[in-house]
């Protein structure tokens, strides 16, 4: 098999993405937390 001698290299645009994403998933998780603060027990039926 054929050795590939690559490297790997990451633009603004993946940067950019990467980063948009990593707050927005945080964003979630944050939500997620203060609905189920709010809910209680309650939570599986909100969604």
């Amino acid at each position: 098999m054929k050795k590939q001698n690559k490297t790997g290299s990451i633009g603004v645009v993946g940067a950019t993405t990467i980063g948009v994403g990593g707050m927005m998933g945080a964003g979630l998780y944050t939500l997620l937390g203060l609905a189920a603060n709010s809910a209680g027990v309650w939570l599986q039926y909100h969604f």
